[in-house]
């Protein structure tokens, strides 16, 4: 009989891998959704200094680019420290 050499992989490994690669993605998902709610956060507020408060679309450039910008930045934190 020939003796040959198998290699048996271990489902725990492959899983721990697996794991370990959601897990990366995750991080850099949300350290990348925090980089643009930033970026969201800081162009609401520079648009909000150039328009005067009498200008009908204050209002809408004030609070739609602060939330939308304020929810990623929550959300990437969720996915960083999950």
């Amino acid at each position: 009989m020939k003796n040959t050499e198998t290699t048996l992989y271990d489902s725990d490994s492959l899983n721990e891998n697996e794991t370990e690669n959601k897990t990366k993605n995750r991080t850099q998902r949300g350290f990348s959704l925090i980089g643009i709610g930033a970026a969201v956060l800081l162009f609401g507020c520079l648009i909000s200094l150039v328009f005067p408060h009498s200008h009908p679309a204050y209002n809408f450039l004030l609070y739609t680019p602060t939330s939308i910008g304020a929810c990623m930045v929550m959300y990437g934190l969720y996915c960083v420290l999950e």
